[in-house]
């Protein structure tokens, strides 16, 4: 795109000079869990959820990575690459990856109304695996009104940019509220059941067999393929512009609100959090109390402490001594900021002894997750 296009496309978006994009590390700059993972749903890169579905041999790496189309400006993408492949994808299988986005965040499309806006989805993307891939839009979690597209890889193994405009919808308006509001699906794989039907041409409850429909390529048919993408960007108008780079700061700020990570992936630095100095931080003796605060998150959170407790955790008292915990558990009822959480020692702490006294629960290889995604 010439300078003079760029120009008119900032001057054409009505939210070109505000935070257009609705899409939380669209530069995939942000990996709390992990940055590399085997697993299903929220596994590596922050916001992008992973989703084999009926599959029976798939096995998969989900990654942050360095390759990135040259000169735009990106350090990261997410690469999923294909470790054992699926024999053949059966009717009813379907791999693809998901980003959800809270319906309070959509209202700027001001969809439902007579002043509906649409949609435009913009991202760079590299496959060995040429074709016709489809992208899925669903409302209000329950997907009673949703429209796909096609795009095309052309050239394997080369970045490309995709547009796609989703039209707007003057009947149905998101959910206005914390919950899910949209979701987005690139499909990856899919069978007969989600591609055999033909692209609806608007919103509505459609058929199952329209949701990949288009559909040809199939990254799960070998083990040596891989798909990449970055620049994710969701902008209000029919124009894609510029993709709107946020410092790592600022993304991971926004990534907080869905799940904090202590710590999180690559950091080595013990995880410190003090117990209060009173005579009541034990409710019963050998039970020191902490209690854990976090930013603030979208919902009451879950949240779960990763590792061995007998070797992952520690207690540490201020004559030096560090005690090994027999058991963590938490209190009934975690908070949006913050959790309660017992920690089990064979001895040494009673209900008074540690009054004015340091004492700290710590991190020796174990992590807690505290999770209030989508």
């Amino acid at each position: 795109m010439s300078k003079a296009a760029e120009l008119a496309a900032l001057i054409s978006s009505q939210t070109a000079l505000s935070d257009r994009s609705m899409i939380i590390n669209g530069a995939m700059q942000v990996a709390q869990r992990a940055t590399s993972s085997t697993s299903t749903g929220y596994c590596s890169l922050d916001r992008f959820r992973i989703q084999p579905l009926n599959t029976d041999q798939l096995a998969y790496t989900f990654a942050q990575d360095d390759t990135v189309p040259a000169g735009e400006g990106f350090s990261k993408s997410a690469k999923i690459s294909i470790t054992t492949a699926e024999d053949s994808v059966a009717d009813n299988e379907i791999f693809r990856l998901l980003h959800r986005i809270e319906g309070q965040n959509m209202q700027r499309a001001s969809w439902g109304t007579s002043s509906a806006k649409p949609l435009t989805l913009s991202f760079f993307v590299r496959s060995n695996v040429t074709g016709t891939y489809a992208v899925e839009f669903r409302m209000n979690s329950g997907g009673s009104n949703s429209l796909s597209k096609n795009y095309t890889i052309n050239s394997a193994d080369t970045w490309e940019r995709k547009t796609i405009t989703f039209p707007k919808n003057t009947s149905t308006n998101f959910i206005n509220d914390n919950t899910e509001g949209c979701e987005l699906g690139w499909y990856l794989a899919a069978g007969a059941n989600y591609t055999s039907g033909s692209l609806a041409s608007d919103y509505g409850a459609n058929a199952t067999n329209t949701r990949a429909a288009g559909q040809t390529a199939n990254i799960t048919s070998s083990s040596s393929n891989t798909w990449y993408i970055t620049g994710v960007q969701l902008e209000v108008g029919e124009q894609a512009t510029p993709f709107q780079h946020r410092s790592f700061e600022d993304e991971l700020a926004r990534c907080h609100r869905y799940t904090t990570v202590y710590p999180p992936a690559g950091v080595t630095a013990e995880f410190k959090y003090a117990i209060p100095q009173s005579s009541n931080v034990c409710d019963v003796d050998n039970r020191p109390e902490v209690t854990i605060f976090y930013p603030e998150k979208r919902a009451d959170p879950t949240i779960t402490h990763i590792g061995n407790t007998t070797s992952d955790w520690r207690v540490g008292l201020a004559n030096n001594t560090n005690l090994t915990p027999t058991g963590i558990s938490q209190a009934v009822g975690n908070s949006r900021r913050g959790s309660v959480f017992f920690i089990t020692v064979s001895s040494g702490v009673s209900t008074n002894s540690l009054s004015g006294v340091a004492c700290y629960f710590y991190s020796n290889g174990g992590r807690i997750v505290v999770d209030a995604e989508l």
